[in-house]
């Protein structure tokens, strides 16, 4: 179960690289309308999601993330994903709590990823189309340096 936990990883990883990379940056800020989340917001969300999921299964407490811009938002969910599957590498976890994960913040990430995907046509700046049966999703990029955390 921690294979497929860490696989999971390793295309939300992908994914979020490619719906984030090459992005524009008025993109940050683009807003579909009706309310809606923009990048920067989406990013951010994704951010504490991950942050959450990380403290769950550390038995830690959680800690709130500030992100103020997309690159600062995009190193900090790096970084978070990076902790979380280097904790599941190095230990046994209970296939329960696993499951509750994927069936949670992971699959929640996911699909805040396809928003972001979304709106990138939607702004004007489509990324390449990508076969990601063919994608190159093990690779790991250098782990980047959270820029603000906030105790909560």
């Amino acid at each position: 179960m921690n294979n497929l936990a860490c696989q999971l990883l390793d295309s939300i990883e992908y994914r979020f690289n490619t719906a984030v990379l090459e992005s524009q940056p008025e993109f940050a800020n683009f807003s579909p309308g009706n309310g809606s989340r923009t990048p920067l917001e989406i990013v951010s969300h994704l951010v504490n999601v991950m942050a959450k999921a990380e403290a769950t299964l550390t038995e830690r407490e959680a800690v709130a993330w500030r992100t103020n811009n997309l690159e600062a938002g995009v190193n900090q969910f790096r970084f978070i994903l990076h902790q979380l599957k280097d904790f599941i590498e190095d230990n046994e976890v209970d296939s329960e709590l696993l499951e509750i994960l994927i069936h949670g913040p992971i699959s929640d990430v996911f699909g805040h990823i396809g928003q972001l995907v979304l709106m990138r046509v939607m702004s004007g700046k489509p990324m390449k189309r990508i076969n990601y049966m063919k994608a190159p999703v093990n690779l790991r990029l250098d782990i980047y340096q959270p820029a603000e955390r906030v105790s909560g």
